[in-house]
């Protein structure tokens, strides 16, 4: 199937309902931050009336260099529509990407939930957060190359590819319960 066919199906069952004002985004970008930093959040906005207001909630912007991305598509389509348009990208750490980030999942929902003030209860991801950080800690504790590639980066230094690819399988490897 086109990528064109589901992105427009999105935006006729917008424009449909009346009254939505905006579409929405939420999406995560690999980082090298360390998963004990917090999630930053990274806005793109077709509107820069949206963008001011957003500014509050989500201070960063991000500029895409790459190829085209679903989610910029369907903004950029949805701009053509004259529909206001926002993405959210929520930093998730690059050995933790091949799994559920509990810390990214949880920032996108805070975030979502002061802009528009639904109150939702987090009580769920925040033990969620707790359980999966329990996983890398124990991984620092028996293995100090894993630890040691961890401070590396939360003091903000650079891993080699190889030093990156050995913690993305230690990290995956135990969060997928294959202790390698």
């Amino acid at each position: 199937m086109r990528r064109g066919r589901p992105v427009s199906a999105v935006l006729d069952l917008a424009e449909s309902y009346h009254g939505v004002e905006a579409l929405h985004t939420v999406d995560g970008i690999a980082s090298m931050t360390p998963h004990t930093a917090p999630r930053r959040v990274f806005m793109v906005a077709t509107d820069l009336t949206l963008q001011r207001e957003l500014k509050r909630f989500v201070p960063a912007g991000l500029v895409w260099q790459g190829a085209p991305h679903t989610s910029l598509h369907l903004l950029w389509l949805a701009r053509n529509r004259r529909l206001s348009g926002v993405g959210l990208w929520i930093e998730v750490p690059f050995y933790l990407a091949g799994s559920e980030d509990f810390q990214a999942i949880k920032a996108a929902v805070s975030l979502l939930d002061r802009i528009f003030g639904w109150g939702h209860d987090l009580d769920d991801l925040d033990q969620r957060v707790v359980e999966q950080e329990q996983t890398p800690a124990h991984l620092r504790d028996e293995e100090p190359e894993i630890d040691w590639r961890i401070r590396i980066r939360e003091q903000g230094e650079t891993l080699e590819r190889p030093e990156q690819q050995e913690l993305v399988e230690a990290v995956q490897g135990a969060l997928n319960g294959q202790r390698q």
